[in-house]
């Protein structure tokens, strides 16, 4: 048993020797083409750094122009473009679409503009007296709102789990918190 063992250990280390030398081999391989193709193409690489390449372009006037990093836009040019844009559509589906805008001039406009200006919904209290809790952003207060409460000249009409209801005249005012 002990012998067969000796046997397997012998065999094994001769194994690691055989690949040793393949690999020392390879190894010598590998040098020697590196070198034969770098004696073989010096020659060309030396040469082709030797000639300027010419990179101007000619202009209409006979003069050429020399293009460098400089002739390249800043990249604030591209932002400006790209946050003007929806890159999620195509430019041909947006010629299809008419953009209207909301006016301005219908009435109450303006007190809607300034009472979701001055006035933010900070909370919903749902209890056997619901109420909204709203922050005053001009005086800097808190204050409970409850149904029928009027506050920059807007009254609460409706109070949801998730949003509250202002009016302000025929106009309707949707509050999230």
């Amino acid at each position: 048993m002990l012998h067969s063992h000796h046997f397997q250990s012998k065999a094994g280390n001769i194994g690691m020797l055989m690949l040793r030398v393949l690999n020392y081999a390879l190894l010598a391989g590998v040098c020697a083409a590196l070198f034969y193709a770098a004696q073989q193409y010096r020659g060309a690489l030396a040469e082709s750094h030797a000639e300027a390449i010419d990179v101007s372009v000619p202009v209409r006037s006979g003069q050429s122009i020399n293009p460098t990093l400089k002739s390249v836009p800043p990249l604030a040019s591209y932002l400006t473009d790209l946050t003007r844009r929806d890159l999620f559509e195509a430019p041909w589906e947006k010629q299809n679409e008419v953009v209207e805008t909301p006016p301005d001039d219908f009435p109450g406009a303006k007190s809607v503009m300034e009472f979701t200006q001055s006035v933010r919904l900070v909370g919903i209290i749902q209890d056997e007296n619901p109420k909204a809790v709203v922050e005053d952003l001009i005086n800097r207060e808190t204050l409970f709102v409850s149904l029928g409460d009027e506050i920059k000249g807007a009254t609460l009409s409706e109070i949801f789990g998730e949003k509250v209801i202002f009016r302000i005249g025929d106009e309707v005012i949707e509050m999230y918190p």
